[in-house]
């Protein structure tokens, strides 16, 4: 298992320990409690840098600055597929243009040096082997209910699986 697999494991986990057993739900809490702060540890890899977050503060504030704005005052975004951004006003979109581009120039170094981390975060971090020492459950100790697709992504942690 790698520490990127650990993600989808944690959240299989957060819905056993809602189930009945007090088997099951030790299990379950007993390896979020480790795979969350395993998580937390990786992440800190891409946490951002005081000038990173200075240019986010300050991007964001020139985004608003010129976004259009609808009926109520609220700032207009455009969402593709999981992303979203300010929709920003036609009439001054090249003045806009002008201090995103001047914006990304000042803080160049702080941008690429966030992009570096989160391409090491993405290629090279969460495809390392999770190297945790899970507690483990009996098959039988699941209990009813627990479906194939759960058994399949907490496979690791069952004692005697194979057999």
């Amino acid at each position: 298992m790698v520490n990127q697999d650990l993600y989808e494991v944690l959240g299989v986990l957060q819905v056993l320990k809602k189930c009945a057993g007090n088997k099951l739900s030790y299990f379950a809490m007993k390896n979020i409690k480790m795979i969350g702060k395993k998580l937390n540890d990786l992440e800190k890899a891409v946490e951002a840098s005081p000038e990173f977050q200075e240019y986010q503060a300050t991007r964001i504030a020139l985004c608003e600055a010129y976004s259009e704005k609808d009926e109520s005052g609220n700032f207009v975004t455009i969402t593709e597929g999981e992303d979203s951004s300010y929709k920003i006003r036609e009439d001054i979109k090249e003045e806009f243009d002008s201090k995103f581009k001047l914006l990304q120039e000042e803080y160049k170094e702080a941008i690429k040096e966030q992009q570096q981390k989160i391409k090491v975060f993405n290629e090279e971090l969460l495809m390392q082997d999770a190297e945790l020492d899970f507690h483990k459950i009996k098959f039988e100790d699941l209990g009813e209910g627990i479906t194939g697709e759960i058994v399949e992504v907490i496979q690791e942690l069952i004692i005697d699986f194979d057999k």
